[in-house]
């Protein structure tokens, strides 16, 4: 199978697993500012000394969860482009946790992109185009990615498969040799 039709479906996922882990990286940069400068702050309730400390004002926990949702999206991007990094060799056990987290992902996808097309004001509804595109993308590299895996689990139970009979051969020709030599042991005992 090839990605998008012209590049070797290895080298086409890494590609696009780059370009989302560089997404994930600028969400990252992003969200520092964001929280230090423009975020909506309240007085902090432990500034016991009156320094006119203040702290986010975070109702719903979104900054924490955002933050978390953020980082783990660069640390299973950061495992999948190890494990499919050296040309025809698919580590499949470090695919896993990027297909978990992208198929929790792409339904909250899909759900922000509904939300924000049904309860939008009417000249903000085109927002829903950008979660609904990343939907989109990142359906596509699943699956892709699925491919990969299945791929990836043919070759590896190939190659076990040659070393289990590489390994197993001397084993059974020993077993072989001594089972004949103990026959002929045991039939001089009894004659």
């Amino acid at each position: 199978m090839k990605f998008c039709f012209c590049v070797r479906l290895q080298k086409g996922v890494f590609a696009a697993a780059t370009v989302s882990w560089l997404f994930w990286l600028s969400a990252t940069l992003l969200y520092i500012p964001y929280i230090l400068l423009y975020s909506p702050t309240q007085p902090d309730p432990e500034d016991a000394l009156q320094l006119g400390a203040v702290i986010p004002r975070d109702e719903f926990n979104a900054g924490r969860i955002s933050a978390v949702v953020i980082l783990f999206g660069l640390f299973v991007d950061s495992l999948m482009m190890a494990g499919i990094y050296i040309k025809y060799k698919i580590k499949t056990d470090m695919l896993l946790p990027w297909l978990l987290f992208y198929s929790g992902f792409i339904v909250a996808l899909i759900a922000i992109a509904a939300l924000v097309a049904r309860y939008a004001p009417g000249k903000y509804k085109f927002a829903a185009f950008g979660p609904a595109l990343m939907a989109l993308f990142y359906t596509y590299l699943w699956i892709c990615v699925v491919f990969l895996y299945k791929e990836g689990k043919t070759a590896k139970h190939a190659i076990m498969k040659g070393f289990t009979e590489i390994a197993l051969q001397p084993l059974a020709q020993r077993l072989l040799t001594n089972q004949d030599t103990s026959n002929v042991d045991v039939e001089a005992t009894y004659s």
